[in-house]
């Protein structure tokens, strides 16, 4: 199985990990069914937990 972890973070990541997301699903049946984690980190995750790159993130 395939697993991505998905981190928009600050800035463009807000618009660009959603783009990548969809482009690797159209891949289809040319890779594994990936299994899609959003996962969180960024000075706004900084500003609302007090931590930049959380434990969990960086697992």
């Amino acid at each position: 199985s395939l697993t991505i972890g998905l981190i928009p973070a600050d800035g463009i990541g807000k618009e660009v990990i959603p783009a990548a997301r969809t482009a690797i699903e159209a891949l289809g049946s040319d890779i594994p069914t990936p299994k899609f984690v959003d996962l969180i980190a960024g000075f706004e995750t900084f500003t609302r937990t007090g931590v930049a790159l959380p434990e969990e993130t960086a697992e």
